[in-house]
């Protein structure tokens, strides 16, 4: 069975244009993140696809009006170098999706529950951890660390489902959301585990927690709920969909004015199956 390949674009396109540590190489964002494709897919026939989305949800907003996002640079979205990345992407088969509005983990989390077999996650965001299963798996383009169920388990002490939860009461910088202090990590895992989510933590008295922190869990109870409402990810009915398909032309024309040798991108393209083609035949 074919692995589809979900990449998390303004992850990967804030990655690739502020951090210079980034897996990927090169001066400039388009480079860095085709350079990042070219070196982190697996080999051999896949489906592509590659989720946008720079908004940021309304609901999240209601819920804790300090939101502003996962913290991605939001003008890349209107730059040259997004323009051509895009031209690219459908030169070399890749399907892109989005949503107006719509925050890019949600597009994301949309396409994981449209697919089947194994999907392969690259994405930054912690709070994609949560769709982790037996099937997926989240890749960080940042630490090349692959998070499965039992990698996200040993880290944060719960299984991915519960992870939104776990993330309320910890706190998430990235997304400007605090956590309950006083109260160790490994406290929290440990309540949130057994309880098995925010609303049932605070459904019957936390007996096995001292004073003290069930005095810092029940001031806390307003946060944790408008916090998970910021993690948990939304449900869009359907996306917008560009298909992509194989053009040796249009990969000319994308990588015109970058360091990119569209020569050896068409290479690979043709011999290592970097990308779904209308006609399969072109990847051999």
């Amino acid at each position: 069975m074919e692995t589809t390949i979900i990449i998390d674009g303004p992850s990967l396109v804030h990655l690739a244009a502020h951090v210079r540590e980034f897996k990927g190489h090169g001066e400039d964002m388009f480079t860095r993140f085709v350079d990042y494709l070219c070196c982190n897919l697996p080999k051999g026939p896949r489906h592509l696809h590659v989720a946008w989305g720079w908004g940021v949800s309304a609901r999240r907003v209601e819920a804790n009006a300090g939101y502003q996002g996962v913290g991605y640079d939001r003008a890349l979205a209107d730059s040259d170098g997004m323009s051509s990345l895009r031209k690219l992407l459908v030169a070399v088969g890749a399907e892109q999706h989005e949503f107006s509005g719509a925050e890019s983990r949600d597009v994301v989390a949309h396409l994981c529950k449209q697919v089947e077999g194994p999907t392969v996650v690259h994405s930054s965001d912690r709070s994609l951890l949560q769709i982790v299963d037996d099937a997926t798996v989240v890749r960080d383009p940042y630490s090349g660390k692959v998070w499965d169920r039992w990698a996200v388990r040993d880290e944060f002490g719960v299984d991915p489902s519960l992870l939104a939860d776990y993330l309320a009461f910890c706190g998430e910088p990235i997304l400007g959301l605090a956590g309950v202090s006083g109260v160790t990590r490994s406290r929290i895992a440990s309540v949130v585990d057994e309880r098995g989510g925010v609303d049932q933590v605070y459904a019957e008295p936390l007996h096995k927690l001292d004073q003290k922190e069930k005095s810092k869990f029940a001031a806390f109870r307003s946060t944790a709920q408008a916090n998970r409402t910021v993690l948990e990810l939304e449900h869009l009915e359907e996306v917008e969909t560009t298909e992509g398909a194989y053009d040796e032309d249009g990969i000319r024309s994308a990588c015109e004015g970058s360091s990119v040798e569209a020569k050896d991108l068409v290479k690979l393209v043709r011999t290592q199956g970097f990308a779904r083609t209308n006609d399969a035949s072109q990847l051999h």
